[in-house]
C-alpha cells in the first residue's frame, strides 16, 4: 500500500511538473501580450466603452485569449459579429439607439468566457 502511494505521489509530481513547463511556468503574465500562452489560465474580459463620431469604440481587460469576438446590436436586431486578436474594437457607423455588447474570449482548446453585457447609447 505503501509503495503504490509513494508511487501515485512521485506520477502526479512529474505531471504537475511537465503541465507547468507546457503552460510556460504556470504563472500569470503581467506584459500586455494578449495570447493565452502567456498563462494558461483563461479569464472574463472587463469591458469597457465609449461613442465617438457614431462609433462606439471599445477595450476590454487581458483575459490570456488567442482570439476575441465581439458581439453587438440594437433593440432586436440581428447581432454583427466581429473576430479580433487585439483588445480594442471600433464599430462601423451605426444608426442611433441604444446597443449591447459583448466580447467572448476564448482559446484553441475550446474553452470561452464571456464579459458582461454593456449598454451603449449612441445619439
Amino acid at each position: 500500500m505503501k509503495q503504490s502511494v509513494a508511487l501515485f505521489k512521485s506520477t502526479y509530481i512529474i505531471f504537475l511538473s511537465l503541465c507547468l513547463i507546457a503552460c510556460g511556468g504556470g504563472g500569470a503574465s503581467t506584459s500586455s501580450d494578449n495570447k493565452g500562452e502567456a498563462s494558461g489560465i483563461l479569464s472574463a474580459p472587463l469591458l469597457t466603452s465609449s461613442v465617438e463620431n457614431s462609433r462606439i469604440n471599445l477595450s476590454w481587460s487581458n483575459s490570456f485569449a488567442d482570439e476575441y469576438r465581439v458581439f453587438y446590436w440594437r433593440g432586436n436586431d440581428a447581432p454583427q459579429e466581429q473576430l479580433v486578436v487585439e483588445r480594442t474594437l471600433t464599430t462601423a457607423v451605426l444608426s442611433s439607439g441604444t446597443y449591447t455588447v459583448i466580447v467572448e474570449a476564448y482559446d484553441d482548446l475550446g474553452h470561452s468566457l464571456f464579459s458582461r453585457p454593456e449598454t451603449v447609447e449612441v445619439p
